[in-house]
């Protein structure tokens, strides 16, 4: 009987990746990319259901915006804010838009391995802890690992908007 309400238990406490996912669309976090060698960016980035703004601190003060199918990236070192009409690039959105087949992994959180079929990522693997986003490890077709760490993860967002600096020089790719 205990072994029954066990099993039950795990199986009502389960939870496969789109329903995590769906439960992590709306969040804020620290997050922190690295390599197997250094820090590659660092920041704060808010999400809602696909919209996000990153606030890159490292290696250089950038904003990345993804907003309403539009990729805006303002560098503050030359004052340019470029605006791209496919935001697909950014790894991190993708990676939370559910859109790739999975296999669950045997690790002490839930953890799950996706099968990408794109030129630039050959492997990704999402680990959630108590139900929340904690990292991504991402392996590229160089075969150069990075991981994609979540920290100070609160399930709420601030406001996903925004307006180009006064001054700045809009590029667009069209």
């Amino acid at each position: 009987m205990r072994a029954a309400l066990l099993f039950l238990s795990s199986f009502i406490f389960s939870s496969d990746l789109p329903e995590l996912l769906s439960k992590n669309h709306i969040f804020s976090a620290d997050i922190i990319i690295s390599d197997s060698e250094s820090i590659v960016s660092k920041g704060y980035m808010s999400y809602l259901d696909g919209d996000f703004i990153y606030s890159v601190e490292y290696p250089s003060n950038q904003i990345l915006a993804g907003l309403e199918g539009f990729l805006y990236i303002q560098d503050d070192d030359f004052k340019q804010v470029m605006i791209y009409r496919d935001d697909e690039a950014f790894l991190v959105k993708q990676l939370l838009l559910n859109s790739y087949e999975y296999d669950e992994l045997s690790c002490s959180s839930k953890c799950y391995k996706l099968n990408i079929n794109d030129g630039r990522i050959s492997n990704a693997i999402i680990i959630f802890k108590n139900n929340l986003l904690y990292e991504m490890h991402v392996l590229n077709f160089q075969n150069n690992k990075f991981l994609i760490k979540f920290e100070n993860f609160v399930l709420e967002s601030t406001n996903i908007s925004y307006i180009a600096p006064e001054g700045y020089e809009i590029i667009t790719d069209d």
